[in-house]
């Protein structure tokens, strides 16, 4: 958004460049405003070109996600069974 600004601001500057150029009587100040008007171009020019940068860049950008589920994995409580009671105790009984 920044440079979407910047460059309507320049081109607003530009407009207002170009008018007083055709009002211009005088040789020094035709020169003065042909300056003025090739630094707001060239600027232009070069903040264009980011934006046009950052715009394939944003095209070609891939997100890589993996999910995973989490489950948690709980161990019944152990609990008292005839068998496990006879195997402890063995034979003595």
């Amino acid at each position: 958004m920044d440079i979407q600004s910047r460059l309507a601001a320049l081109r607003e500057s530009e407009k207002r460049i170009l008018k007083m150029l055709s009002e211009a009587e005088d040789l020094d100040t035709v020169m003065k405003l042909e300056n003025e008007l090739a630094v707001r171009r060239s600027e232009i020019e070069r903040l264009e070109g980011r934006l046009r940068y950052l715009r394939e860049r944003t095209t070609f950008c891939s997100i890589q996600l993996t999910i995973t589920e989490f489950r948690v994995v709980t161990t019944p409580p152990e609990t008292w069974t005839a068998a496990k009671v006879a195997a402890t105790h063995g034979e003595s009984w």
